[in-house]
């Protein structure tokens, strides 16, 4: 049961393909340094693209990367689901430049530090339990995207969502660069205090509720799709003491 909006200002974005080691003789060499010592493959890379090649590394793997000369405009999508809020660049995975996905990465971490009981490192197990506490379906997975969690499995609330923008907005301004307007943010904001408020409701009928002697988000986790099982209740349970030991570094 997650909330989910795309943002009103599009990034326009170059198009590229990638090269790894497996069809790339340059992006091979540098693999094998990028394995063994980071200095000597920075030091290699630098020399490689003073003809004006480009590498990037992307998973832990490196490529070499071509430009396809073409422009297309990225939609932006903020998610939230359980305990994490997540943001997309909704396009083909890795079709756009390390340093261009890395941007909004950036600028989502630097305001997540202003969130109450943010983690800033986790782990997220296995695709299916990656999936199943993060994501409303897989195929979301085939869009470059990173999360952002809250300690102790703890639903993300409106609070969170109005500390997490609010730092976003002013990350942005200092990093230079222009997702979304305070009125935005705030109109988000709105919207998913409507949508918290919507699915957790338990009560008798009201003009703007149903009668519910169990919330629609509680019915949502006692789905099939949703319980997990017994090895990804110990990778979430690990994933978890992770967050917690993050949050005191």
């Amino acid at each position: 049961m997650s909330f989910e909006i795309i943002l009103n200002k599009p990034q326009l974005a170059t198009l590229w393909r990638f090269e790894g080691a497996d069809i790339n003789a340059k992006a091979k060499v540098l693999q094998s340094l990028f394995d063994r010592n980071i200095k000597l493959y920075e030091r290699e890379k630098q020399r490689m693209e003073k003809d004006g090649s480009k590498f990037q590394v992307s998973d832990k793997k490196v490529y070499q990367c071509f430009s396809l000369n073409k422009t297309r405009e990225i939609p932006i999508k903020f998610q939230v689901k359980g305990s994490t809020m997540t943001w997309y660049l909704m396009a083909p995975k890795d079709t756009t430049l390390q340093e261009f996905r890395d941007q909004l990465y950036k600028t989502a971490a630097k305001g997540h530090l202003k969130v109450e009981n943010h983690c800033r490192k986790y782990y997220t197990g296995s695709d299916s339990l990656h999936i199943k506490k993060m994501h409303t379906h897989k195929d979301e997975i085939n869009c470059n995207h990173e999360h952002y969690r809250i300690q102790d499995d703890q639903d993300v609330q409106p609070v969170h969502v109005y500390q997490h923008l609010s730092g976003f907005i002013e990350a942005q301004k200092e990093l230079g660069y222009s997702y979304l307007d305070q009125q935005e943010a705030l109109a988000i904001c709105h919207k998913f205090k409507e949508h918290w408020a919507r699915v957790n409701y338990v009560g008798p009928s009201t003009s703007s509720y149903p009668a519910r002697k169990e919330s629609i988000l509680s019915t949502y986790k006692r789905s099939p799709d949703q319980v997990l099982t017994h090895q990804e209740i110990l990778d979430w349970e690990k994933s978890r003491q992770i967050c917690q030991r993050s949050a005191v570094l």
